[in-house]
């Protein structure tokens, strides 16, 4: 059973294998117990073995779903760059 908490980092580098460089992998999730920051870290380890960069993160926007201050983001979403060898 996967879990984005666990499986997050195998994901990415599987995905990121089928990438072509120049292309774009988008990692997102919706569990809002899975902080921004954690789940980037987890993003991030699953690239160790490939040339990308991260480009760009994002979470919902506050305009149209307003949280509390203490409240996490649920969307949280990685776009990431691959590069050539």
């Amino acid at each position: 059973r996967f879990s984005i908490e666990r499986d997050t980092t195998r994901l990415v580098a599987l995905a990121a294998q089928v990438v072509q460089p120049g292309g774009y992998l988008i990692a997102c999730t919706n569990y809002e117990q899975l902080p921004q920051r954690g789940f980037v870290s987890r993003v991030r380890e699953g690239l160790v073995d490939v040339r990308a960069k991260i480009v760009e993160t994002r979470h919902e926007p506050d305009l149209d779903f307003p949280a509390a201050a203490s409240a996490q983001h649920y969307l949280k979403v990685c776009v990431v760059r691959m590069e050539s060898t």
